[in-house]
C-alpha cells in the first residue's frame, strides 16, 4: 500500500545519494496514486520524479515532464520540500542550460501537449527504462 510516508522516504533517499533506487520505487507510488485517483499526491510525486530525472541528467525526460507539470499548473503549488522553494526553478534553469533553449523548448512542448493520463504513462515508461 502506498502512503505519504513512503513517498517522503523515497524523496529522502533520492536527496541523500540514492536517486536511482528511489526512482525505481516511484513506479509503484505513481501507479497507486493514479489508480486511486489521488491527483494531489500524484502531482507531488511526479514533481519529485522530474527532480530526480534532472539530477540524474536524464534531461529530455525531465524537460518533457517539466512541460507537462507546468501545463497542469502544479510547478508552483508547493516546494519539493521544506526550505527548498527555489529548487524547482534551479532544476529548470540547469535543464535549459544543458539542453540549449531549442531542445529544452521542444521537450517541454511535448510535455505540455500531453493529457494527464499520458503524463502518467510517460513517467512510468521513463522510470522503467532508467
Amino acid at each position: 500500500m502506498c502512503s505519504f510516508a513512503l513517498t517522503e522516504s523515497l524523496w529522502i533517499r533520492a536527496q541523500h545519494g540514492r536517486p536511482r533506487e528511489a526512482l525505481g520505487r516511484y513506479h509503484d507510488v505513481i501507479d497507486t496514486w493514479f489508480r486511486g485517483g489521488d491527483w494531489a499526491n500524484l502531482w507531488l510525486s511526479l514533481r519529485r520524479v522530474f527532480a530526480i530525472f534532472e539530477s540524474l541528467e536524464h534531461d529530455d525526460v525531465a524537460a518533457t515532464l517539466y512541460g507537462a507539470l507546468a501545463a497542469a499548473g502544479v510547478m508552483r503549488a508547493l516546494p519539493l520540500g521544506p526550505g527548498n522553494a527555489d529548487d524547482l526553478q534551479a532544476a529548470v534553469d540547469r535543464l535549459s542550460t544543458r539542453l540549449g533553449v531549442d531542445q529544452f523548448d521542444g521537450a517541454a512542448s511535448r510535455g505540455r501537449a500531453m493529457r494527464d493520463q499520458e503524463v502518467v504513462r510517460y513517467a512510468l515508461s521513463a522510470i522503467d527504462v532508467s
